[in-house]
This record gives C-alpha cells, sequence and structure tokens, in this order.
C-alpha cells in the first residue's frame, strides 16, 4: 500500500496575516508525516508561534523516524520541544507574550497510523465513504457540549466557540492527545485548521473529498469551498490518502 499526500494553505478573504503553518515529510513509499499549527497572538506572533512549532516538531519527528523510535514517543517529545520553545520565546520577548498555537499531527509508520492534536485544528478520518472527526476539540464549546449544557448545532453559533483550552506554547507544560487509527487502501486522514472546519459542515467535506479522484483535487476543491462560504479564517489543509498504487504526490511548505 502507497501514500498519497498532499497540503496547501491559503489566507482566506478577511485576514492580513495567515497564521497557519505545516509541512509534509516523506510519504515516498509508505512511511511519512504531516503537520499543521494554527496560531495566535498579537501583532505577528501567530504566525511565528505555527511557524516555529511546525519547524521544531518537523525537526523532531525526522531525527525520530530515522532512529527508528515510538512513535507516540516521538511525537510527544516533539510537541514539548516546540511547546518549551515557543514558552521561552514568549516570556523573553514583550512583543511575543502570551503566544501559543494549534498542533495536529498525523504520523504513518510501518504499517502504523497515529492522530494528534493540540487546540481545535481537526483530523478527520473518511473510510467506506463516510467521515468522522478523530480528534476531540480542546475548546470551550466542546466542553458545554461534553457537560450537556449545549447542542453541537449551538456550539457553531456560540460566541466563545473560538476560545481554545489547550495550546502549544501558552503554559510551561502542555498535554498532546494521540489516536491510533486503521486504515486500509481507500480511506483518507484530512488534517485541517479551523478556517475549513467553521466554514464548512462534515457533509460538505465529506461529499468534496467523495466526488475528487486525487486528494489534491479535494485539497485544493475545500480551499475553494470554504473561501465561497466566507473565508473568515486562513484555511490550511493536508490530504492523506492510502492507495494500492506505487504514485504518490506531495506539496509542503
Amino acid at each position: 500500500m502507497s501514500i498519497e499526500a498532499y497540503g496547501n494553505t491559503n489566507i482566506g478573504k478577511i485576514r492580513k496575516i495567515n497564521e497557519d503553518s505545516f509541512a509534509i515529510y516523506g510519504f515516498k513509499d509508505d512511511s511519512g508525516f504531516a503537520v499543521i499549527a494554527d496560531g495566535m497572538g498579537g501583532h505577528n506572533a501567530g504566525e511565528i508561534a505555527s511557524a516555529t512549532a511546525v519547524d521544531e516538531i518537523r525537526s523532531a519527528l525526522e531525527k525520530s523516524f530515522e532512529a527508528d523510535e515510538s512513535i507516540p514517543s516521538a511525537i510527544t517529545s516533539a510537541v514539548n520541544a516546540a511547546n518549551r520553545r515557543i514558552f521561552d520565546m514568549s516570556i523573553h520577548n514583550k512583543g511575543q507574550s502570551g503566544m501559543g498555537t494549534t498542533v495536529i499531527i498525523t504520523a504513518v509508520k510501518d504499517g502504523a497510523v497515529y492522530a494528534a492534536n493540540v487546540g481545535d485544528s481537526r483530523i478527520y478520518l473518511m473510510y467506506d465513504g463516510k467521515l468522522r472527526q478523530v480528534t476531540k476539540d480542546h475548546s470551550f464549546v466542546e466542553e458545554l457540549i461534553t457537560a450537556g449544557s449545549i447542542t453541537r448545532e449551538e456550539a457553531a453559533t456560540h460566541p466563545g466557540r473560538h476560545t481554545i483550552t489547550r495550546a502549544v506554547g501558552t503554559d510551561a507544560r502542555v498535554k498532546t492527545d494521540i489516536f491510533e487509527l486503521e486504515c486500509k487502501v481507500g480511506d483518507v486522514i484530512l488534517m485541517c485548521s479551523d478556517g475549513l472546519s467553521d466554514m464548512l459542515s462534515p457533509v460538505q467535506i465529506e461529499k468534496i473529498i467523495s466526488q475528487s479522484e486525487k486528494i489534491s483535487d479535494a485539497v485544493e476543491s475545500l480551499i475553494a469551498a470554504a473561501n465561497e462560504s466566507g473565508g473568515a479564517d486562513n484555511i490550511t489543509i493536508v490530504g492523506i490518502k492510502f492507495t494500492s498504487d506505487k504514485q504518490s504526490n506531495q506539496k509542503s511548505k
């Protein structure tokens, strides 16, 4: 089984700065990883936080892949390294005070597939034509949903829907949620910042993926659709498709 991976980022229609960053590594055979970070902070601090997180995580995971380390341990160590660097930058630079970023990671090696997240950027898995969210948002509205205080439909318009409860770099320590996935030929993993998930429903996302022959077509069509729906935030997407052929396609920042 081979893997087709493709990613792209778009500033959207409202924001003046793209505070999202992403990277794709490997996937020329059956191994690789992808990371997306959606930064937050005043001035250009969000952009700095996301770029720093992606650089740190990419560097750490590359070394871990080469050293054949356990994927969950490697992910945890990589996110912790990014957290330490961003937190240190924020307390030593007034202009970067309080900056932080969401992080999502998908890593595939030797048939094992793992997804990880901090914050409200999302990872979805599409199998048998159905899309389901793998990660759980670390957000105020998700806590309200869990408590039964509001419905998921009400969360879509709740005034606190953009308040996250966990981020990389905002505290001295951070906890990363990690999920192990089972994937087969034809399955698709979709990673995205909230510039997509806030603009399109899971049903709309599922339909676009189903109608796209290539994962690159799906990613570009989703970005276009998010912009057509308002483009209220930066949009960053990485698609990973498990295929039976030997061709792969990738684009990384």
